[in-house]
């Protein structure tokens, strides 16, 4: 409403200066003819003059012709000026779209940047991941195990220090077990220990069994200032976990601060259940092959002795053969010829008997075949031995079961006590060889 009203009002004013302007031809053009004709400046002149030179009425009618120009000016000159306001808007809008838009695709290719660095190292940790699963699967002692993983993650992710702790047999400290710094070295050599809930982040996630970062460390309560580790700005540590059991943490560190993100905490806890994994099947293995030993030591020894008792109750020491037949040996009759060939009989990891080839001369030699085919030779006689006094020891306890049947069967056919004893006594001595047997009833006191 108020441009509409300055805009008539401009318009309004080109018209009156117009028409104003005319009237000065008019005018100018009286004064000239009353001079002319040396006539007085009366109003009785001035229509006089008007009522008889044509050329003064055509001049008359120039402020209206001239104020009508001047409208029209006008107009011309408010559509003019709205068309430069309208002109200078469009070019200011253009001006800030045009900013703007320059601004989104700035801000556009800045978050594409940082999503595209971020993508690329996402990928690079989850190929890191895999190289040191990789190499986890590969190894299984854990002496080698755990600094094989400490250096694989500082290597590939790039950390100056990384530490793997476990706690000890009561859960009260995690101890330092492998370290890739040189500080964490000297560390490991002091047997360097943090109390669990009570010191340091490690001693603080071992306890809570949640993750926890420390983008400045200098801020950060439980942070354990070590001197060994002075370049340490930020950290983070992991709990490793075995279902809802805590056995340790995997304890990582930068010199740079705000070093570690919330997805970098998702990544490393993808690791660090693969090292506790790892941890647990190592040492599932170790126990695994402790028992395994004893298994097997306790098997020797139980073999060793049954050979043994059962060598003793043998007559000969052994057999010769000449390709003829086979003689019984006796205790020293056996003195195994020069350059004879000895190869150990076993069972089950037990010596029991001595394979010796005697040589044809002196100087004969042994070839490896030779060597093969004997040892071949005395694995099977092994076999066959043990499969031999298994199957005599089961016919001994087979017969000696049949007897004590047999025995039961004839004592229960009696009804007399003192029979009874007897036949009892006389099948157990049957059984047991001769021996003195007393039957005692049982009293109160």
């Amino acid at each position: 409403m108020g441009k509409n009203k300055r805009t008539n009002q401009k318009k309004l004013q080109f018209t009156l200066l117009g028409i104003g302007y005319g009237f000065l031809f008019p005018l100018i053009g009286t004064i000239f003819e009353l001079l002319a004709r040396e006539l007085q400046f009366t109003s009785a002149n001035i229509l006089l003059i008007h009522q008889t030179d044509r050329l003064i009425n055509i001049i008359d009618t120039a402020p209206f012709v001239i104020g009508i120009t001047a409208f029209l000016i006008g107009v011309r000159e408010d559509r003019l000026r709205s068309t430069g306001v309208f002109i200078t808007k469009a070019s200011v809008e253009l001006q800030k779209s045009s900013e703007k838009l320059e601004q989104r695709v700035i801000d556009r290719t800045a978050e594409l940047e940082k999503k595209t660095s971020q993508s690329e190292r996402r990928t690079a940790q989850l190929e890191a991941v895999a190289g040191v699963a990789l190499s986890i699967a590969s190894l299984q002692d854990l002496d080698t195990l755990l600094p094989n993983i400490t250096n694989q993650i500082s290597k590939n992710f790039g950390y100056y220090h990384v530490s793997i702790f476990l706690l000890d047999e009561f859960k009260r400290f995690a101890i330092m077990q492998a370290a890739s710094s040189e500080g964490g070295q000297k560390m490991l050599a002091r047997n360097h220990r943090l109390q669990v809930g009570q010191q340091g982040i490690v001693g603080y996630v071992t306890s809570i069994g949640k993750a926890l970062i420390a983008s400045d460390v200098g801020e950060v309560s439980e942070y354990f200032d070590n001197t060994e580790l002075p370049e340490t700005q930020s950290e983070v540590a992991l709990p490793l976990k075995l279902g809802n059991e805590i056995i340790g943490a995997l304890d990582i560190q930068s010199i740079e601060k705000s070093a570690f993100t919330q997805a970098d905490v998702s990544v490393f806890s993808i690791l660090a259940n693969q090292v506790a994994v790892a941890i647990q099947n190592s040492r599932s293995l170790l126990q695994a092959q402790r028992s395994l030993r004893d298994a097997d030591l306790a098997a020797k020894q139980l073999t060793g002795q049954v050979w043994q008792d059962y060598s003793q109750s043998m007559k000969v020491i052994g057999f010769r053969y000449d390709g003829g037949k086979s003689q019984p040996l006796k205790e020293l009759e056996f003195s195994p010829k020069e350059g004879s060939l000895h190869i150990p009989i076993q069972v089950r990891g037990f010596e029991v008997a001595n394979l010796v080839l005697e040589a044809p001369d002196p100087d004969h030699q042994w070839t490896n075949e030779d060597i093969s085919m004997a040892q071949n030779a005395a694995e099977r006689a092994g076999l066959a031995l043990e499969n031999a006094r298994l199957l005599e020891d089961a016919q001994r306890r087979a017969a000696k079961e049949r007897t004590i049947s047999e025995g039961a069967a004839r004592v229960s056919a009696d009804l007399d006590v003192e029979s009874i004893l007897q036949k009892t006594a006389e099948e157990l001595e049957n059984v047991l060889g001769s021996t003195e047997l007393v039957i005692q009833f049982e009293s109160e006191e």
